[in-house]
């Protein structure tokens, strides 16, 4: 690179920002460990280095809309209303993600299609999942398998 030439992502007063000119597709994450490994410390740097707010909650004992108890919705609430983008940080979601009778996941699964929470867009937030996934790490063979994350109830692509 010339030292004249511009870094990409550098600020240039004749252009305007990057964020508002480049339009990434969302992508979320899931993190998976046992207690104690860093998962929600890799949240905090991401935020940190991203410059991003994060909400978090956990998961434990949440309800989806229309149920009585305090909503998994709730995390949105820890955005101010200026705050139109950030990290959504759901710690524990192995406790609803692997019953897939549990209506959480629904509503999840609406958050992650582009849905709507109390007038915010969902498709502005990164959404980052956690959790020990037990069963996972349990497993005779010590191999995870895409069976054991995505179950045919939650996608109509196949396992294989």
């Amino acid at each position: 690179m010339k030292m004249n030439q511009k870094q990409p992502g550098s600020k240039n007063s004749d252009s305007p920002e990057l964020e508002d000119r480049l339009e990434l597709p969302q992508s979320n994450v899931l993190l998976i460990g046992p207690t104690g490994s860093g998962k929600t410390f890799m949240v905090d740097l991401l935020s940190r280095k991203a410059k991003m707010p994060v909400a978090k909650i956990n998961a434990t004992g949440k309800v989806p809309e229309g149920y009585a108890g305090e909503k998994l919705s709730s995390v949105f609430d820890q955005f101010s209303e200026s705050q139109k983008k950030g990290i959504v940080y759901i710690d524990e979601a192995d406790k609803f993600i692997q019953n897939p009778d549990n209506p959480l996941n629904e509503e999840l699964i609406g958050w992650l299609e582009d849905g709507e929470v109390n007038g915010r867009k969902t498709k502005d937030y990164l959404f980052i999942l956690s959790g020990a996934f037990q069963d996972i790490h349990d497993r005779k063979d010590g191999h995870v398998l895409r069976e054991d994350l995505i179950r045919p109830s939650w996608t109509d692509v196949p396992c294989r």
